[in-house]
């Protein structure tokens, strides 16, 4: 596959108008759950450029054949992307549990609803058995947007969950942020989770130190302004020694 990315935006960027299938069959479940809180944007096209965005920061390790996890996965629509895009993948999506209104448990049980005739995407809660088989098989890690919805202790405690991925497994996480001149956290308690926020901003200084942290070396990928107002900075995380070799 070329990676220059206005081929590769060709390749999996489309132009869709009205309510996708996977749409349809969401809104479904979901209005059998009238206290649902949605997960992120599915409004199209915007949705399939995001996440068009995230599969162009992983460059080679997109392929056929991948395994994926999918860290806050929500209802799966990276499931549902890659079903469009690759014949041969294998994809692991979790959410947190226990939040005061169950919301981690509430997008697992739908997301199993949607893909229930898959045998090639499962999903599961963080910490369980499958969480920690995706932490043990995966090449590729994508949390879309989690890390700008938490504070930068929470930030450093999922990524030593994840670091064998990139140490043991020699792949990439992906993940965005909001980059500000201050770290700072707006509209506290989303998800249900008191320590979950509408929007969390970092300082470049503090994406700079997780690469001593966890000796990796993390690059701006690219960036995506979603609703009109959230830019989005997308990183790679990969092991540090392979980048210097």
């Amino acid at each position: 596959m070329n990676f220059e990315h206005e081929r590769f935006n060709q390749k999996l960027c489309h132009n869709i108008t009205g309510k996708t299938n996977f749409q349809k069959r969401a809104q479904y479940f979901r209005n059998k759950n009238s206290e649902f809180e949605h997960c992120g944007s599915e409004e199209e096209p915007e949705s399939s450029m995001w996440l068009t965005n995230l599969s162009i920061a992983m460059e080679e390790y997109f392929t056929e054949g991948m395994i994926v996890l999918d860290y806050g996965s929500g209802i799966g629509r990276y499931a549902d992307f890659l079903t469009k895009k690759l014949k041969k993948f294998k994809y692991f999506g979790v959410e947190k549990p226990n939040s005061k209104n169950a919301h981690g448990e509430k997008c697992i049980m739908i997301s199993k609803k949607i893909f229930r005739y898959s045998r090639k995407i499962h999903f599961g809660l963080i910490g369980s058995n499958l969480g920690k088989r995706a932490i043990k098989n995966s090449e590729v890690c994508v949390l879309g947007s989690v890390f700008t919805h938490v504070d930068y202790t929470e930030v450093q405690n999922i990524l030593s969950k994840l670091i064998p991925i990139v140490k043991n497994n020699d792949g990439i996480i992906i993940f965005s942020a909001f980059i500000s001149d201050s770290c700072r956290q707006e509209g506290p308690g989303i998800y249900g989770f008191e320590n979950a926020y509408f929007r969390s901003y970092f300082t470049l200084a503090q994406i700079k130190n997780l690469e001593a942290k966890f000796q990796i070396k993390i690059t701006e990928k690219g960036s995506f302004l979603a609703q009109g107002e959230n830019l989005h900075r997308i990183y790679s995380a990969e092991n540090q020694l392979m980048k210097i070799c």
